[in-house]
């Protein structure tokens, strides 16, 4: 019997564990941390027996990218538990964890998943085929899951769009590899939200190029990790002519680590440009950066700006934001590619997996589904409970 368990709630953004069971075999994707209580927050151990608790039963975990809402408590899982995620996924998350914890040795010894393997089969534990698919998502190489057991196939699409630099291939790519799925596990993030407002990569280097047209120096904030978004604002730079450079090193290391594993020339342009700054200067920040960013504003105020570039929500659950926002003013320019699927993508994607029952997660509305396809077609599951394939 082929089984779908949800170890946290599908109807809330972030913070997924799904398993796929066949006759007492046991696959998981993702480990993810909550991510509703701000930044740096400590999630206890979930104490799933088998997975992060008792003796390890379980054939394989499967990572889709390394945001913290998707691979937070990998450090959880028992140690014995094969772990498979991408090439790139391994690398960011090395820099991120720093150490020799126990979840640096799990992410050290991970089964690593590399371009070439994408769009192939391969078993990662007994009774599953898995297809492993690159997506444009706001974290590099991101990956869906097509995950074959007892003659039915399971799509896990994980964080996935269309408005990124890549994004174009995705729906040539699902119909290829899944449209013919009997169950489709989607993120819907977005679902209830006005498409009409998400800004494509494209459309965010001409608001950055803007930007720097009319002010001297612009500091930005956003996920070092996010590198299409960081590729949009060195392009900017280099098009108005500003110096293009980094605060930390931290940040540096990370965008010449993504751009490593590009297959692109495009992801080649991170890279801090030396000029005269009489043009001005365009500096890439983070959360940790905030003192700088002060001190810089109270030397250059009327010729600087802020771009805040990452999820809004933030702002509303950190006071030291709130701070950044009310001291700036009108130069806290918000401007941010969301790094997941549109209201209408989703629908497409639906539509192209016409015959799958459809199990919505990481989303805040099961409601929304059933307006964008046949409600019948939509499961809506709780916290431990399981769906028969």
């Amino acid at each position: 019997m082929l089984k779908i368990i949800f170890h946290k709630d599908p109807e809330r953004v972030g913070g997924g564990i799904t398993e796929i069971s066949s006759n007492g075999k046991r696959l998981i994707i993702d480990m993810g941390a909550d991510m509703d209580k701000g930044f740096d927050c400590e999630e206890p151990n979930p104490n799933i027996e088998g997975l992060t608790v008792g003796d390890a039963n379980v054939g394989a975990i499967l990572i889709t990218h390394y945001h913290a809402d998707h691979i937070g408590l990998l450090k959880y899982a028992l140690p014995n538990i094969p772990v498979y995620m991408s090439e790139t996924t391994q690398a960011v998350a090395k820099i991120m964890e720093g150490g020799f914890s126990p979840y640096y040795e799990t992410l050290e010894k991970a089964k690593i998943i590399r371009f070439e393997d994408f769009g192939k089969t391969f078993s990662p534990c007994e009774g599953f085929e898995v297809i492993p698919l690159r997506v444009d998502h706001s974290a590099f190489d991101a990956m869906a899951y097509v995950v074959m057991a007892e003659g039915k196939k399971i799509f896990f699409t994980g964080d996935y769009r269309e408005h990124g630099y890549t994004g174009f291939k995705i729906k040539k790519l699902f119909k290829m590899y899944a449209g013919d799925a009997d169950v489709i596990i989607t993120e819907g993030t977005q679902v209830s939200r006005q498409s009409a407002g998400i800004i494509s990569e494209n459309k965010l280097q001409k608001g950055f190029m803007e930007i720097c047209k009319k002010n001297k120096y612009v500091l930005y904030m956003g996920s070092s990790t996010n590198l299409d978004s960081v590729i949009s604002l060195a392009l900017a730079a280099k098009k108005t002519g500003k110096c293009f450079s980094y605060i930390d090193e931290y940040s540096a290391k990370m965008a010449e680590i993504l751009a490593g594993f590009a297959k692109s020339d495009l992801y080649k342009e991170w890279k801090p440009v030396e000029r005269d700054v009489k043009k001005g200067r365009v500096v890439v920040c983070r959360m940790s950066n905030i003192a700088y960013i002060k001190k810089f504003f109270e030397k250059h105020g009327k010729d600087t700006v802020l771009v805040y570039s990452m999820w809004q929500g933030y702002i509303k659950d950190n006071e030291k934001l709130q701070e950044l926002e009310k001291e700036f003013g009108d130069r806290f320019i918000k401007l941010h590619s969301s790094g997941h699927a549109s209201r209408e993508l989703i629908q497409g994607v639906l539509a192209i997996c016409g015959k799958a029952k459809v199990l919505p997660m990481h989303t805040e509305s099961f409601a929304e589904f059933k307006k964008i396809c046949r409600a019948s077609r939509v499961v809506e599951l709780k916290k431990g409970d399981e769906y028969v394939v």
